[in-house]
């Protein structure tokens, strides 16, 4: 059982899990604009690309790898892809880059939380 004191970790604390946070925030945050249709596919680009470019660090290659191959999966169907099913198929890859860091975001929580359990066991 968790001391009373102890709080489950929140996106706030998770946030400060990441060696970029502000950059993963403001990715994030373009990625929903987007879905929400407030946006262009130009801005979108741009934004990954800017994000991308801003992770430098070793232990976060796998996400400037995620940045990278969203940002060119929604290039490769802005110019192959007719207009009728076009901003459909980028929302679906949006989705899966959000999901993607959603679970590294909770299987560090999970992490968290055992590592917390771990270290108040008499």
């Amino acid at each position: 059982m968790l001391p009373s004191h102890r709080h489950y970790p929140t996106e706030e604390v998770l946030m400060n899990k990441w060696l970029y946070p502000n950059t993963i925030a403001a990715a994030k945050a373009k990625l929903n604009e987007f879905l929400l249709g407030n946006i262009s596919i130009e801005d979108l680009q741009t934004s990954l690309y800017q994000a991308e470019q801003n992770i430098a660090a070793y232990e976060e290659r796998w996400l400037r790898n995620l940045f990278f191959s969203t940002e060119n999966k929604i290039e490769e169907i802005n110019y192959t892809v007719s207009d009728l099913y076009k901003y459909e198929l980028i929302c679906n890859e949006i989705r899966n880059c959000l999901e993607e860091i959603e679970n590294f975001e909770q299987s560090q929580c999970i992490l968290n939380i055992d590592t917390t359990l771990k270290e108040n066991k008499p």
